[in-house]
């Protein structure tokens, strides 16, 4: 979750699941994108 958020903030909050979980994936964490899309609705994290 705090690699999610960092992703996301960093995005400047414009990141939704799918960008977020292939930016995860280039850094090297294998996670799928309804895993990272059900964290994020969790967390009420959402793209602009």
């Amino acid at each position: 979750m705090e690699r999610i958020q960092q992703v996301h903030q960093d995005s400047r909050r414009t990141y939704g699941s799918p960008r977020v979980q292939a930016e995860l994936k280039a850094q090297g964490l294998p996670v799928g994108r309804h895993r990272v899309a059900r964290l994020m609705r969790e967390a009420g994290l959402g793209a602009r």
